[in-house]
Formats: C-alpha cells, structure tokens, sequence
C-alpha cells in the first residue's frame, strides 16, 4: 500500500468523521440499537485498560451488542462534551478523544478522559476500534449518603 493518498480521499474521510460524530451522538442517547449499526458485522474491539484493569476483546456486532448494552444500563444520563475526532492521512482511519460524564443509575457519577483509535470499512462502517481508557478518573462523585 503506498502512504500517499490524494484529495479523492477526502469524501471518505468526511463520512469517517460524520459516522464517529453520530457514534457519539447515539452513545449520549443510549440508543445501543441504532448505534450498532455503525458496526461492521465482524467488527474488533480491542480496549488494552479497561476501569477494571482487565484487557478487553470483543469480537463481532453481537458480543459488541450484549456489551455496550449492559454497559449503557448503568448510566442515567451519559454525554459526550467536547469530544475531538482527527481522521488521518489514511482515509480508512480516524483518532478520537473524548471526555465521558455520567450519571450512574446506583447514584453519583464520573467524569473521564478516553482516546481511541477507529478504523472503518470502505462502506463507512466502523471495523477496529483500540480504546485506551484513562484509569485515573478526573472525578468521580459519590451519591449522597455515601
């Protein structure tokens, strides 16, 4: 593959772009049904630090599914502010940062800071996503009474 990509790379970056922004969008929703379709059906999802401390792989649109879904039962209010998405020189992939606030269903909340590096198909689904959770919060807050 030669590292040189022309300016008839641009629309496939513009769409790369557009996918993530909607990928946020329907996270903050919590609308797991919708925003699974943004998956290739044999997607990867590779997240080396995890809250926990424990390597993640999900493999494929369905383990993915079950995942973000209990994932997405925890939280009452989920946003994404002032996420940053860069697409690169390849038009196959993007980098983005982005800053989680929740408000947890148990009670209290989080705030954090998260990178993640995406790669899409050529129909503009994503197929490889590398997370890499920062395992120092920026703040938590504790429900009251706790």
């Amino acid at each position: 593959m030669s590292g040189t990509f022309t300016a008839s790379a641009e629309p496939a970056r513009t769409r790369n772009v557009a996918t993530l922004t909607t990928y946020f969008l329907l996270l903050s929703s919590l609308d797991i049904d919708n925003w699974i379709k943004l998956w290739a059906p044999d997607c990867e999802v590779i997240a080396p630090y995890t809250p926990g401390g424990v390597p993640a792989v999900i493999n494929g649109r369905e383990q993915l599914r079950v995942f973000y879904a209990a994932e997405a039962a925890k939280y009452k209010h989920l946003r994404y502010p002032d996420t940053e998405i860069w697409p690169l020189l390849d038009p196959r992939r993007a980098v983005a940062r982005w800053f989680p606030r929740a408000e947890l269903v148990s009670g209290g909340g989080y705030q954090n800071e998260n990178v993640g590096f995406f790669e899409f198909t050529d129909d503009g689904l994503i197929s490889r996503f590398v997370e890499y959770f920062n395992p120092l919060p920026l703040q938590i807050t504790k429900a009251a009474g706790e």
